[in-house]
């Protein structure tokens, strides 16, 4: 089932399940590419919450796109890296940043588990595309972000988020178990 509405879209379906895994104690910026590397295999958008800003940019080939002022990963306060098939979700614990992996794969035929996709806006309008990056600008609040994005041509775009439902075996009622981000997408407006 698909329901597009102004600002969301929402789609039901039950042909996977997610395989959940602990990741602990990452102290480098090679143990964050390794750890993506098993769940993204070669590329990934990736979003990392440092002190003072969000950066938003691409794995590629193993190694995190990064300028050299935000490769300090003592300052990284969470990071995401995602795409179609998985995510790694790490925050900082202290001295280091843990989390868990979520990789999706074929249910089989399983009716216990299955996903909702929506999309949530991102603040501002597309004010220009180069080298695989979006330039959002929302005049009224006077913000500012730069999105890695393979197609430029959208007027706005959001955040596609993959909620998880699993059903309790000895009721039967199903609920939100997890969830993760799975892509940046162009909406319409």
């Amino acid at each position: 089932m698909t329901v597009n509405t102004h600002y969301n879209k929402l789609e039901i379906k039950r042909d996977l399940v997610s395989e959940v895994t602990a990741v602990k104690s990452i102290h480098t910026l090679g143990e964050i590419e390794e750890a993506f590397s098993s769940v993204l295999e070669k590329e990934g958008t990736v979003v990392i919450w440092l002190m003072n800003r969000i950066i938003w940019t691409r794995f590629e080939n193993g190694h995190i796109k990064l300028d050299e002022d935000a490769s300090e990963v003592d300052f990284w306060q969470e990071v995401r890296g995602f795409n179609g098939t998985g995510e790694v979700h790490l925050v900082r614990m202290g001295d280091a940043l843990s989390g868990r992996s979520v990789i999706d794969k074929d249910a089989s035929g399983s009716w216990k588990e299955g996903y909702v996709d929506t999309i949530a806006p991102l603040w501002g309008d597309n004010a220009g595309f180069v080298d695989g990056v979006v330039h959002l600008i929302d005049e009224d609040r006077k913000l500012k972000l730069d999105i890695p994005c393979t197609d430029g041509s959208a007027a706005n775009y959001g955040l596609v988020t993959r909620s998880y439902i699993k059903a309790d075996d000895t009721t039967g009622l199903s609920g939100y178990v997890d969830y993760r981000y799975l892509a940046v997408e162009g909406m319409e407006a």
